[in-house]
């Protein structure tokens, strides 16, 4: 097993409404599917997005997408108009999460596609 950020086998798509924002993560084969389902709990992203501070978290599978979906209450200091951070929109949300580190198998790292952008372009 091989710790991995998912952005380098996942995509994600991410919106709000309000102070919701709803984050989904697809895996990039089916194969990576088995290790979202396991990785992507609840407990684990309300832990790496408490920083934001969502309220509570649910959680939906979507097999038929080999994906992932989360929906945070509270996590957009009020949503709009109403919020103080200077990047209040839940389309971020989805770019964050993909920096989560998972444990991958052995067997599917070489199914991980390379070469990747790096962590920090902008970084010597």
């Amino acid at each position: 097993m091989r710790q991995v950020a998912l952005r380098e086998f996942c995509a994600c798509r991410a919106g709000d409404k309000g102070d919701i924002s709803d984050v989904t993560i697809f895996a990039s084969r089916p194969e990576f599917f088995a290790v979202l389902q396991a990785e992507l709990t609840t407990e684990r992203v309300l832990q790496f997005m408490a920083p934001i501070g969502p309220e509570r978290i649910e959680r939906f599978e979507v097999a038929n997408l080999e994906a992932v979906k989360f929906v945070l209450y509270g996590a957009l200091g009020g949503g709009g108009a109403a919020s103080l951070r200077a990047d209040n929109l839940g389309k971020n949300m989805g770019v964050t999460l993909l920096r989560l580190q998972v444990p991958v198998p052995d067997l599917l790292l070489p199914l991980i596609s390379y070469p990747r952008p790096p962590d920090f372009p902008f970084r010597e």
